[in-house]
């Protein structure tokens, strides 16, 4: 059978959609803390709202664009790992925090940073000795963990990061309800 054209969606549809996925995200990230499973729900939608998949940027990317609404908070950033930074050397895992304005380190000074950009080019953490940036651990959940899609295996990065628990959480957790939020 012939693949049909198909019909573009109206803008009121769009916006529509979007506000059905941050519902489904607020719901399943506040009921987080009640079982780890949400994060398969919230991996998902964050997949769907902010990562680019099969050519397409996500939701939230196409509307902010679409309609000229500015993307920027205001975080505290580190800013980028340099890897041939002799503290970088042998590094196997490291997590690189990022906090909203006003709770984050006193010492690193806040400031606007393109949500988009954060997501798409900051790292989120080292897993296997490499940086891993927001929207490889988002894909790489939603598609080899979550409901998105669910592997038989798992990449290295991710299978490093399954078998790490701070405060009796792996790493991504945090990583990934921070990205929701």
């Amino acid at each position: 059978m012939a693949k049909q054209e198909k019909i573009a969606k109206t803008l009121e549809q769009q916006i529509k959609d979007l506000d059905a996925h941050m519902f489904l995200l607020r719901n399943h990230l506040h009921k987080l803390h009640e079982s780890k499973s949400h994060l398969k729900v919230i991996a998902a939608e964050l997949r769907t709202l902010i990562c680019k998949s099969s050519g397409r940027e996500g939701l939230l990317w196409r509307l902010t664009q679409e309609l000229g609404v500015d993307d920027h908070v205001d975080l505290h950033l580190l800013g980028e790992i340099i890897q041939d930074h002799p503290l970088f050397s042998g590094l196997q895992f490291s997590i690189v925090p990022i906090r909203r304005a006003g709770k984050g380190d006193p010492r690193i000074k806040p400031g606007s940073y393109s949500l988009r950009e954060v997501i798409k080019k900051s790292e989120a953490l080292v897993a296997m000795g490499k940086p891993q940036t927001h929207e490889y651990l988002i894909k790489g959940v939603a598609q080899q963990m979550g409901t998105a899609h669910e592997d038989s295996g798992l990449e290295p990065a991710l299978s490093q990061l399954t078998s790490i628990f701070i405060n009796g959480v792996e790493p991504f957790v945090e990583v990934l309800a921070f990205d929701a939020e």
